[in-house]
């Protein structure tokens, strides 16, 4: 196997950016389509032998493939590059991640800023049916707090009809972009005693910032929801993702 694999999977690589230079490099290969979704990678054993690196920097490179999507791997069966990213701005930002890593209040900072831009939209171009949707929201979010999945369902749906309501495509799929990457890089945030009925009441102000046209306090009030969701995820304590 090695041998069939050598010429493509060949790099000289110092050992001061062995981690980089394999990423980089198995990235490249994804980009030119010479791995394309669903091509099976070389054993570990065998990647090593071809980089000619020890099998644990193997593992380090492709766990942070995994981190972002682009591999995925399956017990007993091996590792995969993933199905395509939900757009190609998704996949860019993820490689762009990936080789010049950014810390999670970066990715906090610009999801902070896209969400309060939508949340504004929200409060200018609210209607009577995507007040109710909302609503109905949270109100089925009430009902779910024995049921954490469900609950987090809804979390990402509420988020999701705020950037429809905006009235800016592009605007919604960067917003979406941005919590797929956080999702990926950083995994799972804590669920702290209190901490859902925290998220229902700063989506309660929300809401009725936005159904009163009030898009100044609508954008202060997602600033401050996201920043209390940012300290949870600085905890080092992880439960489930959100």
């Amino acid at each position: 196997m090695t041998s069939e694999i050598g010429d493509k999977f060949k790099l000289s690589i110092s050992h001061s950016n062995l981690d980089d230079r394999i990423v980089e490099h198995i990235i490249k290969l994804i980009q030119s389509k010479e791995l394309v979704p669903g091509d099976k990678l070389p054993s570990e054993a065998d990647l090593a032998a071809a980089f000619g690196v020890s099998r644990h920097a193997i593992r380090r490179a492709v766990g942070r493939l995994q981190q972002v999507g682009l591999v995925k791997t399956k017990t007993g069966v091996g590792t995969f590059v993933a199905t395509r990213a939900p757009n190609e701005l998704t996949e860019q930002l993820a490689v762009l991640i990936l080789l010049e890593p950014v810390s999670v209040d970066d990715l906090y900072e610009v999801r902070i800023a896209l969400e309060s831009m939508s949340v504004e939209g929200a409060a200018s171009r609210r209607t009577a049916r995507s007040i109710k949707d909302l609503r109905d929201n949270l109100d089925e979010m009430k009902d779910s707090l024995r049921d954490i999945d469900r609950f987090i369902q809804l979390n990402v749906a509420f988020h999701a009809k705020i950037a429809e309501c905006s009235g800016n495509a592009l605007l919604a799929r960067l917003i979406l972009t941005f919590r797929l990457l956080i999702e990926k890089a950083q995994g799972c945030i804590p669920i702290l005693p209190g901490s859902l009925e925290t998220t229902i009441r700063a989506h309660e102000s929300i809401l009725e910032a936005i159904a009163a046209g009030d898009g100044t306090a609508a954008r202060q009030l997602m600033a401050e929801h996201l920043l209390e969701v940012l300290s949870r995820f600085k905890r080092k304590e992880r439960v489930r993702p959100s």
